[in-house]
């Protein structure tokens, strides 16, 4: 895996990452952990800062996570600098905007994210115009979510920034399906029990880094010939010698 805070890599990173999100918000933060020396004439370069921009590789080299820093804590007695980071969509999430948005998706998704590190990967040939006017009561993420609905004409979607940072949206169930998972063989553990009229299940799996909160899965129990399909409601994968991912799952019925 590679670490990287505006542009220099950072090569003495202990455990990998934590990349977690909930399906609220489909938003994600990372946490990870490097060692750091100040008697090191390369130390200079591992100085971090809130709103440092971070990009965490897989071992493909394709991004799984890239933001910004929130939190920095150095825990000196072990040369440790623990980071935590979010995705740029928490701007959008939590920063009001002011000004009137007229025209297509496309033409106000621009302007919308001009200025950050976000760019559109939302594909759709409609061309219905809206207008949409906020006096500062309305974040960045309202004025999307209102094109979205009158587009897709449903709220059962959710918009999200991927690892590339590129706005992307889940739509339901028939869109969103993300494979199966297979009690027993790349779930190695999981726990069942009832909420209301909905199953609810925790279940520990072994990769498959696509799967986020608001996408939908297939669990089977080959053992009992039995399968469900469940949306996930928050997410935590761990990348490090071993990846896996927790998942809390609530089934669609």
């Amino acid at each position: 895996m590679k670490f990287i805070i505006d542009d220099n890599e950072i090569k003495t990173v202990i455990k990998g990452a934590t990349i977690k999100g909930c399906l609220s918000l489909v938003s994600r933060n990372a946490s990870f952990s490097f060692i750091y020396n100040e008697n090191d004439s390369n130390f200079e370069k591992y100085k971090a800062k809130v709103n440092s921009k971070v990009t965490i590789k897989n071992d493909n080299d394709k991004n799984i996570f890239s933001g910004f820093i929130t939190t920095i804590n150095y825990v000196r007695e072990r040369k440790l600098i623990e980071i935590e980071a979010s995705d740029y969509f928490s701007i959008l999430l939590n920063k009001n905007v002011t000004g009137r948005f007229t025209g297509t998706l496309f033409a106000n998704i621009k302007k919308l994210l001009d200025g950050f590190s976000i760019f559109s990967n939302i594909k759709t040939a409609i061309t219905k115009k809206l207008n949409v006017v906020s006096l500062g009561n309305l974040t960045y993420y309202d004025i999307l979510e209102i094109f979205m609905k009158n587009i897709y004409e449903t709220e059962e979607f959710k918009l999200y920034v991927d690892g590339d940072s590129s706005i992307n949206v889940l739509l339901p169930f028939r869109d969103n399906s993300k494979g199966d998972f297979i009690l027993g063989e790349n779930v190695i553990s999981a726990y069942f029990s009832k909420d209301s009229f909905y199953n609810i299940a925790k279940i520990k799996a072994i990769g498959n880094e696509n799967v986020v909160s608001g996408t939908v899965i297939r669990l089977i129990d080959k053992a009992n010939n039995k399968d469900a399909y469940f949306t996930v409601k928050s997410d935590i994968h761990t990348f490090g010698d071993i990846y896996t991912m927790e998942l809390e799952l609530k089934e669609r019925i």
